[in-house]
């Protein structure tokens, strides 16, 4: 059975995923990894202006699952901190789907004084502030804390390419913003990069982007006294979001990827271990779920992106 009611501006949901995971459902859940999110009547709530697949579409789903507190304070239990059932995450759901920006002047996870000092050492200028798949709230042993989570689904998501020059305005003063930026970013990863190096850590604009940001941003983080979690999280056994080979299909072959990945760039002896940033400490943690449910059969994503194209 498919249903596709549409909203009013065009977009689609699918309700197959339920009759055709079923028994894949019902195997999670008696495997006590999971209960499966509630799904509403609501019309409202069920369409939503996209439809998102991949690793998005899971973090969605694993927030509203009833196992999602108790699951994030088995990971950041050994560091010594603790989530509150009422801790602030974002996203929150599928309702309030937005993902953090972190520093940014809406973000409720850093104090004003922190945000301005983490945006002065991140960008020269306005300008783009990376998103974050998903923040959670944590109280450290002494003050505040935080549970970074960057996520994956398939192998082909990992980056290992430089930083990208972003797009170039025909205005002379917008374009030398965008490089100031450009090198501001480069300076700061440097910086971590200098202070990590003795541990073996080696980030870098030149290489492996996305994972040195993500590092980089930890250990700023932690040189302010802000303890975090940086958790990698791979969710397995979502066959409809790429070929066999590419999606993830156990906690062995997503760890087993993700090692690979952090060659030349991590220690994989590091993982679980406190790394001194001075006032803090942060670890990096590799983690897999299950995919609650598959991503959308990928002949109806590209219906949903035509229908997009065509407004």
């Amino acid at each position: 059975m498919r249903i596709y009611p549409e909203d009013r501006i065009g977009s689609f949901v699918e309700l197959d995923w339920l009759v055709r995971d079923t028994a894949r459902l019902g195997q999670i859940a008696s495997e006590g990894q999971y209960h499966a999110p509630v799904v509403y009547s609501d019309r409202r709530r069920m369409t939503t202006p996209k439809q998102f697949d991949g690793s998005r579409r899971h973090v969605l789903d694993w927030v509203e699952s009833r196992d999602f507190l108790d699951t994030v304070q088995q990971w950041v239990a050994p560091q010594g901190f603790t989530v509150a059932t009422d801790a602030i995450r974002m996203p929150s759901g599928w309702e309030q789907s937005k993902e953090s920006r972190l520093f940014d002047k809406a973000s409720p996870f850093l104090d004003p004084g922190r945000k301005d000092t983490v945006r002065g050492w991140w960008l020269a200028h306005a300008g783009n502030i990376p998103n974050w798949d998903l923040i959670v709230q944590a109280a450290g042993r002494d003050g505040p804390a935080l549970v970074l989570v960057e996520a994956k689904a398939k192998v082909s998501e990992f980056d290992c390419k430089s930083k990208p020059l972003l797009y170039r305005s025909e205005d002379l003063q917008a374009r030398e913003r965008t490089d100031d930026n450009h090198r501001q970013i480069g300076h700061a990863i440097a910086e971590a990069s200098s202070a990590l190096s003795s541990r073996g850590i080696f980030i870098s604009c030149e290489h492996h982007y996305q994972l040195s940001n993500r590092i980089a941003m930890a250990w700023k983080l932690a040189s302010l006294g802000v303890p975090n979690t940086l958790v990698f999280l791979g969710f397995t056994g979502d066959r409809e979001i790429s070929r066999k080979g590419d999606y993830f299909a156990d906690d062995k072959d997503w760890h087993r990827a993700f090692t690979e990945y952090l060659k030349g760039v991590l220690p994989e002896g590091l993982l679980e271990k406190d790394i001194s940033s001075g006032a803090a400490s942060f670890r990096v943690l590799s983690r897999s779920l299950p995919a609650i449910r598959d991503s959308r059969p990928i002949a109806e994503r590209r219906v949903g992106r035509v229908r997009r194209r065509n407004r």
